[in-house]
């Protein structure tokens, strides 16, 4: 992909695929983290469903690194379509979530976040591309 705006030779491609990859790695590990202490679930269950769901028996070693493959087929199913969910943008949101019309935005799910997870996550917020950011963030209800 090039690039216009700096000249008709910039080259942004791994870069942008860079960015893209790391945005999906720190939505997985949002998805994978719990929420508090109190919380016997992990963040994707506090989500609404999508048509594949995560089971709610979900054992994480909470020191690993997000990875889809250290699940089974179904768990990867599951947070593959959250993930879709999240970075598709408003179509994919209706296609995978039947109850889409009642869904609240990824920031009002944020404030469950323990403090210094949430910081964590703006952290890994701030160097994304500004269109993820809008994608993922962006109003999911119509209402």
């Amino acid at each position: 992909m090039r690039s216009t705006t700096n000249g008709p030779s910039t080259f942004r491609g791994p870069r942008l695929v860079r960015s893209s990859l790391q945005t999906v790695e720190d939505l997985l590990w949002l998805l994978l983290s719990r929420p508090g202490e109190d919380f016997d679930h992990l963040f994707v269950h506090c989500l609404n469903q999508t048509l594949i769901r995560v089971p709610r028996q979900l054992y994480r070693n909470p020191g690993a690194r997000p990875w889809l493959g250290d699940f089974s087929i179904k768990i990867r199913r599951g947070l593959v379509s959250h993930l879709a969910a999240l970075v598709g943008g408003k179509t994919v949101r209706q296609q995978l979530s039947p109850y889409f019309l009642n869904r609240y935005s990824l920031g009002q799910a944020l404030t469950i976040l323990r403090p210094a997870d949430a910081r964590e996550f703006r952290r890994r917020l701030a160097s994304w591309p500004q269109r993820l950011k809008t994608l993922v963030f962006e109003p999911q209800s119509t209402r």
